[in-house]
């Protein structure tokens, strides 16, 4: 055999498998989901599907996207799915749901220092979204059954953005929102990496939260079933130890 046909099948083969490979979606939010200068991706809940996948002997790609391109990707039927998302009725129409990856510490509000006044120091989800403050939103995002359905009956002035996490915080701190829902290890992640907001911004504990959210790989209906299945046995695994 010549370098010419060693050549070609291994390309053949890395064409194969890089077809095969299921495109991980994820969006940087520290410490949930982090990409460092050299592009390595990490963070708490990625490095929980890392081990999940390998595990699994499932070959991945990580494919950074934004929350609304993961839904459409995963609509199509995509050999796809986004990593450490609520599960909702409505995404159950066009997804399926491994277990339960990871579950957030209690829900927190991240509010302007000059604000929190305006509620009590460990204020009730009615007292927050009826207190006349502005909500800060990224659009397509999931708060949460709890929070989402306190949304929707009481109604706050809402501020919805396309962004990331941070770029929603730095809104915040320039005046555009004045809280934002948020878990407690987002909050303090970001409190403690960033001067300006930690200068501007604090949090406050939600008086009547629930157990946290727990958060779970949203796979298109167009991944197979065994593999799917296969995940679903490394998820027990590895969330166990």
């Amino acid at each position: 055999m010549n370098k010419f046909h060693l050549v070609f099948l291994f390309l053949s083969f890395f064409f194969i498998n890089s077809q095969d490979a299921i495109k991980v979606y994820y969006f940087p939010r520290p410490p949930l989901y982090t990409v460092d200068s050299k592009g390595n991706v990490g963070g708490i809940i990625t490095d929980i599907v890392k081990k999940v996948f390998e595990d699994a002997k499932v070959s991945y790609v990580f494919m950074e996207a934004p929350s609304k391109r993961v839904e459409e990707s995963l609509k199509v039927g995509d050999n796809a799915c986004g990593i450490g998302w609520f599960k909702k009725a409505e995404r159950e129409e066009f997804a399926v749901f491994s277990e339960p990856v990871y579950r957030d510490n209690k829900q927190n509000i991240i509010i302007q220092i000059k604000k929190k006044s305006v509620l009590p120091a460990a204020p009730t989800l009615v007292e927050i979204l009826s207190s006349g403050l502005t909500l800060g939103v990224i659009e397509g995002f999931s708060y949460g059954g709890w929070v989402d359905d306190g949304i929707k009956k009481n109604k706050p002035k809402i501020e919805s953005a396309v962004v990331d996490q941070l770029r929603l915080l730095s809104m915040m701190a320039g005046d555009r929102c004045h809280y934002t829902f948020i878990s407690q290890e987002e909050g303090e992640w970001a409190l403690q990496s960033d001067k300006n907001l930690a200068a501007n911004l604090t949090l406050l504990p939600v008086k009547d939260a629930p157990e946290g959210n727990l958060r779970y790989i949203m796979f298109s209906k167009g991944v197979k079933k065994d593999i799917i299945d296969k995940v679903n046995i490394s998820i027990k695994k590895i969330t166990k130890k």
